[in-house]
């Protein structure tokens, strides 16, 4: 089972804190953090509550997570962080250009001399 992501939905529905959460786990705060995110693997004790937790909530009613961003045809759907380091990659990429297009002006006329070549 995916641990994490039922965590996370049972928060969700209940509108709990990771606090609120461990308390109904009977955990500390930092165990549940780890849980949630995968971290940690719940022990069978735990397992029990999660499995109680999750039949008590209304989980068919919520809205599954968009886990990935629509991508356009012919790409592969790309995971929320994936597509957040490929714009930041893409924004450097334009500002190293527009540098370089600012240093290529710089020099233009003076010659190969002048630029160091």
């Amino acid at each position: 089972m995916d641990y994490p992501v039922i965590l996370r939905q049972i928060r969700k529905v209940n509108q709990w804190t990771q606090t609120d959460l461990a308390k109904a786990l009977d955990v500390t705060r930092s165990y549940a953090s780890q849980l949630e995110t995968g971290a940690r693997e719940p022990s069978a004790k735990v397992i029990d509550k999660i499995k109680v937790l999750e039949s008590k909530s209304k989980l068919h009613e919520v809205e599954a997570e968009p886990y990935v961003k629509a991508a356009p045809p012919g790409e592969f759907p790309l995971s929320e962080e994936v597509a957040v380091l490929r714009a930041l990659v893409v924004s450097q990429q334009r500002t190293i250009e527009a540098q370089a297009d600012t240093i290529r002006d710089m020099f233009k006329g003076r010659g190969s001399a002048a630029c160091g070549i």
